[in-house]
């Protein structure tokens, strides 16, 4: 009856030192480096009236399977139109804005492919918000404006260390100059501060991201 019991002990041991090391050789990357495109509108007026195409990079910096902190760096065409009321006839515009954004993402799932965490997911919802800023023309000269970016997103695994997302952001705005334009400055006719004021930008992109940098991860076994 000892000798039963012993077995079943060592056997019990045995396989949670198993079952340990393994999860714990379960790769996890800290970082991600990755590419993006879209289409993006300004959308203080109209949404998604004139959709024109929006590019860039991204680089994630992962503290764990649910929140991470994301820098992207982009391009974004807009395309506007006004009415000149002498000609009798629309005069349309383009300006591209250089965007750079710093934002905190959180992820509703553990976005992982680990079999040995029933709470993982090769797929997951976030949200994001963060702190940006804008380089623009405007008549000819470049200026500068902070950006206020924020959004929804979803993600998927489609290998290992490989990643897919799509996701819809939006941008607030401090200025009413991205148009580049002045007849299309204050086209509300709110003077001052008011936020009717502002421009403000959405756009949905796809992106492809790739892992690297493993962390080995210990292992806290009950």
């Amino acid at each position: 009856m000892r000798k039963q019991n012993f077995k079943i002990l060592a056997i019990s041991i045995f396989a949670s030192v198993y079952f340990c090391a393994t999860y714990a050789q379960q790769p996890f990357y800290r970082m991600e480096l990755g590419a993006w495109a879209g289409a993006s509108s300004e959308t203080s007026s109209t949404f998604y009236n004139t959709l024109r195409p929006a590019y860039g990079a991204m680089f994630r910096y992962k503290f764990d399977k649910r929140w991470s902190l994301r820098l992207d760096g982009g391009i974004y065409n807009l395309y506007s139109v006004s009415n000149d009321i002498v000609a009798k006839k629309q005069k349309k515009y383009t300006n591209s804005l250089i965007t750079s954004d710093l934002v905190v993402e959180f992820n509703f799932f553990d976005y992982e492919i680990n079999e040995f965490n029933r709470n993982s997911r090769r797929f997951s919802p976030y949200i994001f918000a963060g702190i940006g800023a804008t380089s623009y023309e405007f008549e000819s000269k470049r200026e500068f404006a902070p950006l206020i970016p924020f959004g929804v997103g979803f993600k998927y695994k489609i290998a290992p260390r490989w990643n897919f997302n799509i996701q819809y952001i939006h941008y607030l705005s401090f200025t009413d100059r991205l148009d580049g334009v002045y007849s299309l400055s204050d086209i509300n006719e709110v003077k001052g501060s008011n936020f009717l004021n502002k421009d403000m930008i959405s756009a949905i992109t796809f992106g492809i991201t790739f892992d690297f940098w493993r962390y080995t991860r210990h292992c806290f076994c009950e």
